[in-house]
């Protein structure tokens, strides 16, 4: 099972995300923020992040950027704002983020079984 860092500012949804990875045999580490998200991302080896877009003191998009090097293979971008883009419409507009990290984009509010099938596509 994979290594996955959940980095959300809305405690109820990154609990609810890291206890449903979690139960699905998953390793999970959750954050509330951008920065404590980087931290995390420098010091340890994660097979996936999990991020919110907008986050107070540092934005998913900004945290994947400084990340640089210490990128996951996986990163899935969740907001409420991407209403109803395509994959490739989100990745133009995030074009900035590191190309060593498969990025993947999920509109919020979403369904637990749609995160989970995008977990099994790309992992």
């Amino acid at each position: 099972m994979a290594k996955v860092l959940v980095v959300d500012d809305d405690a109820v949804v990154s609990g609810l995300v890291a206890r449903v990875l979690g139960y699905e045999g998953h390793e999970v580490q959750e954050v509330g923020d951008g920065r404590d998200g980087l931290k995390l991302l420098e010091q340890g080896q994660f097979d996936l992040v999990v991020t919110d877009l907008q986050m107070q003191f540092m934005d998913g998009d900004t945290m994947l950027k400084e990340a640089g090097d210490h990128l996951p293979p996986v990163a899935i971008l969740m907001s409420g704002t991407f209403g109803d883009k395509t994959q490739e419409e989100l990745r133009t507009r995030f074009n900035g983020l590191p190309k060593s990290c498969n990025i993947w984009f999920m509109a919020k509010p979403f369904e637990i079984q749609a995160l989970l099938d995008l977990l099994e596509r790309t992992l």
